[in-house]
C-alpha cells in the first residue's frame, strides 16, 4: 500500500465489489469507488490511490455490500 509517507506495510487488507482498504501502522486506507460515501474519506469521489480514513483505532478490517 502506497500513502503519501510513502509505502507501509499492510497487516490486513479487505477488498469487495470495487474496493479495497487495508489496514497498516499508519492506519486505515481505502480506495475505489465512492460512490454513497463507501469509502469512508468523507465524500463520493472514486479515487485510484489510497485514501487516509479518519478513524481513531481499528483492530481489524471487514467489509460488507
Amino acid at each position: 500500500m502506497y500513502v503519501s509517507t510513502g509505502a507501509v506495510k499492510a497487516t490486513g487488507i479487505q477488498a469487495r465489489y470495487s474496493r479495497t482498504c487495508a489496514r497498516s501502522s499508519a492506519g486505515v486506507a481505502c480506495w475505489g469507488v465512492g460512490d454513497e460515501g463507501r469509502l469512508g474519506i468523507g465524500n463520493t469521489l472514486d479515487k485510484n490511490t489510497p485514501q487516509m480514513v479518519t478513524i481513531d483505532s481499528v483492530a481489524q478490517i471487514a467489509m460488507g455490500w
